[in-house]
């Protein structure tokens, strides 16, 4: 699952600056270079406090129940792209969104990675077993933007033979 949370978020990372161009509205003289840096402090600076929050709730009031808590967070990750492309963005409401998102992401992290140190089959093979777990989370870097423009590209591709010849 590791390997697939990063592959979309990387898959989304690095595509996000053509979302902000097509489909946010920016205010005048705004590049989209420069919304999706700020879209991205607002993220992380959501998510400092939800990581540190995430797992004391986890540890301390859920009995270490992490799965509860990583579930709950997806949800609000999920809730948060799917209002993204829903409603009409102007940047306002997309750093927003990317800061709920943020809430969500720092918790998911923080938990997640908790759950991992508890489920360590031995002590003595932890570094190895830690070490599968950062490559799944390293891999998505390099093949998620690859991956992304195929789809990218069979998709447009495919739209352009449905809406016929001269199509943009």
């Amino acid at each position: 699952t590791r390997l697939l949370f990063q592959m979309g978020t990387y898959t989304v990372q690095e595509f996000l600056e053509f979302f902000f161009r097509a489909a946010v509205d920016l205010p005048e003289g705004m590049t989209p270079e420069t919304g999706v840096s700020l879209g991205l402090a607002c993220l992380m600076t959501a998510a400092m406090p939800t990581a540190a929050l995430g797992g004391w709730v986890s540890d301390r009031c859920l009995g270490g129940r992490r799965k509860a808590v990583v579930q709950g967070a997806a949800l609000v990750m999920a809730a948060a792209s799917v209002g993204a492309v829903a409603v009409p963005m102007d940047l306002t409401r997309m750093l927003g969104t990317l800061s709920v998102f943020g809430l969500g992401y720092g918790c998911f992290l923080a938990v997640d990675f908790a759950l991992l140190l508890d489920v360590l089959p031995a002590r003595e093979e932890a570094a190895k077993d830690v070490a599968v777990w950062g490559v799944a989370m390293t891999l998505p870097q390099m093949l998620a933007t690859p991956v992304a423009g195929v789809l990218l590209d069979t998709f447009q591709r495919v739209g352009k033979e449905r809406d016929g010849p001269g199509s943009t």
